[in-house]
């Protein structure tokens, strides 16, 4: 088990699979979901303050998101209005374990034949085994084969992925990998319609596994604080951005220095003052 793992403590969703962007903004969530509700006047004082905060940067992301799309307005294809969709879908699955402690992994479930830990691995499985392995049949010849890293034993992921943190990082890497190979293979023929396949395919599994979620969360009585329900709207408004923008992730990164700039330095205050939960 990994070194500091506590139980009952909120996992940490900040990994180094993320996309700078991404991993400024889930840093922030993940120190945000540590403030209890409860607590003395000062506590209360802060945790209003960080609310507000986290009020302001969901407006700021949907406002990057609604600024991409408007500078491309008349120009988004069909490919990449459903990544988009993907991308949107992925941030909701995982602001479903926003602020969930590791022991809920394998809470058990008398009714169910099933653990989050098993939903989380069987997402691993879906993209490691069937849409990447079919994306990289339909176009060997145009694109680079996918990392052999992307590939890893599933009896691997048993034995190291001991926390949500660990799980997600994995699932980050594998998520990037098929976005970017369907962003690249979008602007190519598709005449078997391997491509359109995967689309669809993704959109289904993460629509189940969002379905399965909830209701594994709920069945174990997780509880969201006010501090996880704003975490969980930053992590939405989080996939419209980076759905926004695929493709030229590059290009619109370095114009979001700024917000990553202002992001940093209210996780910084967050740190100064958050107490473990």
């Amino acid at each position: 088990m990994k070194n500091g793992y506590q139980p009952n403590r909120p996992s940490r969703m900040v990994n180094d699979a993320m996309r700078p962007v991404t991993h400024c903004v889930a840093r922030l969530c993940d120190l945000m979901v540590r403030l209890p509700d409860d607590g003395d006047r000062k506590h209360r004082a802060r945790l209003e303050k960080a609310h507000e905060n986290a009020r302001m940067i969901h407006r700021i992301l949907i406002q990057i998101a609604d600024s991409i799309g408007n500078l491309n307005r008349g120009a988004i294809t069909s490919a990449q209005t459903y990544l988009h969709r993907l991308q949107r879908l992925f941030r909701n699955n995982q602001a479903l374990m926003v602020g969930v402690p590791d022991r809920f992994l394998d809470h058990p479930q008398p009714t169910l034949d099933e653990s989050i830990r098993r939903a989380l691995q069987a997402s691993i499985d879906f993209y490691r085994l069937d849409v990447l392995r079919t994306i990289q049949g339909a176009a060997t010849d145009a694109f680079d084969a996918i990392p052999p890293a992307v590939y890893v034993a599933r009896e691997a992921c048993h034995a190291h992925a001991e926390t949500v943190s660990m799980l997600f990082e994995r699932s980050e890497q594998l998520h990037r990998a098929l976005i970017d190979r369907l962003c690249r293979l979008s602007e190519v023929d598709d005449p078997k319609g391997q491509v359109r396949s995967a689309f669809g395919r993704t959109e289904a599994h993460l629509l189940k596994q969002h379905f399965n979620l909830n209701r594994l969360l709920e069945a174990a009585g997780h509880q969201q604080t006010s501090s996880i329900r704003l975490a969980r709207n930053i992590y939405d408004a989080l996939g419209h951005a980076e759905g926004a923008m695929i493709g030229k992730e590059g290009h619109y990164e370095r114009t979001c220095q700024p917000f990553m700039d202002l992001v940093g330095a209210r996780a910084n205050e967050l740190s100064h003052y958050n107490r473990p939960v």
